[in-house]
């Protein structure tokens, strides 16, 4: 569920801010679009299972979201390095891209900052999307 959350929220985002899909070629913007609207349309019924399935108790649920907020992360970064370097950027060019990347999620104003709000309800204990 926390992963659902996570990629909820960033979808969410994404759709409320056209930047995020402004270069988008013919029909790969209307995909992601669709994607997104996806991501956000089954959170619900991914808490529901595991309130009323799995029992998921409160720390539990706290301790998924902090192990999901790094994963992912480090995750995307990685295979964001990886893509990069397969593409025969070198060194230096996938140096400044990292940049320009980490200034995009981090800045004032950027993708996490975006969201933020929305990543801290989950924190509540009464949360629920």
């Amino acid at each position: 569920m926390a992963l659902e959350h996570f990629t909820a929220m960033l979808a969410h985002q994404f759709l409320v801010d056209d930047v995020h899909f402004a270069g988008a070629e013919g029909d790969a913007g209307d995909l992601w679009r669709w994607h997104a609207v996806e991501e956000i349309e089954h959170k619900a019924v991914a808490y529901d299972v595991m309130q009323k399935v799995a029992k998921v108790w409160y720390p539990r649920r706290i301790l998924a979201m902090l192990e999901v907020s790094l994963a992912f992360t480090i995750h995307v970064l990685l295979v964001t390095r990886y893509i990069l370097k397969v593409d025969g950027f070198s060194r230096w060019q996938r140096t400044k891209l990292w940049a320009q990347g980490l200034w995009w999620l981090y800045k004032p104003g950027g993708l996490f900052m975006s969201v933020f709000g929305h990543y801290i309800q989950y924190y509540k204990p009464g949360f629920h999307p």
